[in-house]
């Protein structure tokens, strides 16, 4: 039981201390530089206009992909 414990408490320190590390090193990071890994809420809006500008233009290759298709019939 005791080990069991001791294991929770040691992952639980581990934890605190990665997002201690993730959150300096953000901190750290140029603000231009490209996309990196959201840790909370505040990035989640810039990934979504990235995902969101990823999807416009597959669906800008998709139809010039299905144009030349059809022009080549």
């Amino acid at each position: 039981m005791e080990t069991i414990f001791f294991l929770v408490v040691i992952l639980i320190a581990v934890w605190i201390l990665l997002g201690l590390m993730l959150r300096l090193k953000k901190r750290t990071r140029r603000k231009g530089s490209s996309y990196y890994v959201p840790t909370f809420r505040a990035n989640f809006d810039t990934w979504e206009s990235k995902w969101t500008m990823d999807r416009k233009l597959q669906e800008r290759w998709d139809k010039a992909r299905w144009q030349q298709e059809f022009n080549r019939l």
